[in-house]
């Protein structure tokens, strides 16, 4: 009787291996390997000269392989509308050997980390909503808070506050936080990433969208998804709602 072969494995490859530079234009490529917790490194040329997207192929290609040349492959990259390139490190040695860089292929960069990074934010739970963002700012000042924000939720179409709160400190997070006699666990804030409302995908807004068309979020064809009458889906709905309720009895 013949034995059963173990199925092959097949090799999985490593993120660090991809090739790089990514040179996309006008979004960001984030993958659920990216560490959301080292900010990218910005490098700018300041020289006057052309910059990240401005410059030809051959130009840009041998700035970034004399950076990669210094300090190894990072993770990925974009070049952005400003003209700046946004190097995602690997590490954190990788992000201090990227922000000691002053030239590559003979042209003068300064880096710096995005403004973000020197921040840190958290988020507390079940804050009374009675309590507005100056009164928090005022008690919670203490605790090396610098700015305060409430989330809003939608509720039968309107927005209304929520007991969510997102603290931004000037340095590290602390554990927890006291109002006065309240005290609240802090959470460490990832930040959602950016979702078009145009094409409905991540990673970039509705005034950078290349689509030529608006896509609908609820059936995915080209059409606003608020023009319900156009919507299969909402039609659908609406008719299942008629049929289950045909004397249009309003449920609370």
């Amino acid at each position: 009787m013949n034995s059963l072969q173990p199925p092959m494995k097949r090799p999985i490859q490593s993120d660090i291996d991809d090739e790089w530079p990514t040179l996309g234009h006008g979004h960001t490529r984030h993958t659920r390997h990216t560490p959301v917790s080292i900010p990218p490194v910005i490098l700018r040329l300041t020289d006057g000269k052309a910059n990240f997207r401005q410059m030809d192929i051959a130009a840009l290609k041998a700035i970034v392989n004399e950076i990669a040349s210094q300090v190894g492959n990072p993770k990925h990259s974009e070049s952005q509308r400003g003209g700046d390139l946004f190097v995602y490190p690997v590490d954190a040695a990788q992000q201090k050997a990227l922000l000691q860089l002053n030239q590559a292929s003979g042209r003068p960069i300064s880096p710096a980390l995005p403004k973000s990074a020197n921040k840190a934010k958290g988020i507390i739970y079940r804050v009374p909503r009675s309590e507005t963002n100056e009164d928090l700012l005022d008690a919670l000042s203490t605790h090396g808070v610098i700015n305060v924000e409430r989330f809003t939720r939608t509720i039968d179409d309107r927005a209304e506050l929520s007991e969510t709160v997102l603290l931004t400190f000037r340095y590290r997070i602390p554990p927890r936080v006291t109002v006065v006699t309240l005290s609240f666990q802090v959470h460490k804030y990832y930040p959602s990433p950016y979702k078009c409302t145009k094409c409905w995908h991540l990673g970039h807004t509705k005034n950078h969208c290349s689509s030529a068309t608006t896509t609908c979020r609820n059936c995915g064809d080209n059409h606003n998804d608020i023009l319900t009458n156009a919507c299969k889906n909402a039609l659908t709905a609406r008719a299942l709602l008629t049929l289950h309720n045909p004397k249009n009895v309003q449920h609370t």
